[in-house]
């Protein structure tokens, strides 16, 4: 088993901003994984960039670029995003890299993320979204109007699940 991460904010570990830290202390510290297992951005000591190819270089070591994952675990956020892939994001069209650093406007923040094109090639991709607060964007992913969404790009070598609360569902 590897697990690692489709994106991180540009913050050291220990910061309550780090998915990595949220990772930690929800589930990974609560089931029998190997920390060897599990695959952190390199964040300290290292420009966004040079996280960005370290994290890279280490994925490759580990994955084969056919279908580098049997699961990728997704969720969304309000204006469409996923991992740290946000409208109109050159993250949506780089095809070469499977990693990226890139810099969020909206969030005022350096970001590590896997790219469209890597996450497309994972096997299985399964969204998880729930609250009240997602179901407009839910909404607007399943309708023609937000095809062109990051969330909405998403297709999986294989099978893309989709698993909604009933408030994201629009409460239905």
């Amino acid at each position: 088993v590897i697990i690692a991460f489709g994106d991180e904010r540009f913050v050291p570990p220990t910061s309550d901003e780090s998915n990595y830290k949220m990772a930690m202390e929800a589930l990974l510290t609560q089931v029998p994984v190997s920390k060897k297992s599990i695959l952190a951005v390199p964040i300290l000591q290292h420009s966004p960039a040079q996280a960005a190819r370290l994290y890279e270089e280490r994925i490759k070591e580990h994955v084969n670029n056919k279908n580098p994952f049997d699961i990728v675990l997704l969720g969304i956020g309000e204006e469409g995003h996923t991992a740290s892939i946000f409208p109109n994001s050159a993250l949506l069209t780089e095809k070469k890299r499977s990693v990226k650093e890139i810099w969020v406007e909206e969030k005022k923040m350096d970001r590590i993320s896997f790219t469209l094109n890597f996450i497309n090639k994972a096997k299985n991709v399964i969204f998880l979204v729930s609250g009240a607060s997602k179901a407009s964007i839910v909404k607007k992913i399943f309708s023609k109007s937000g095809a062109t969404l990051p969330a909405a790009q998403i297709t999986a070598a294989e099978n893309l699940y989709w698993f909604l609360d009933e408030a994201a569902n629009g409460g239905s």
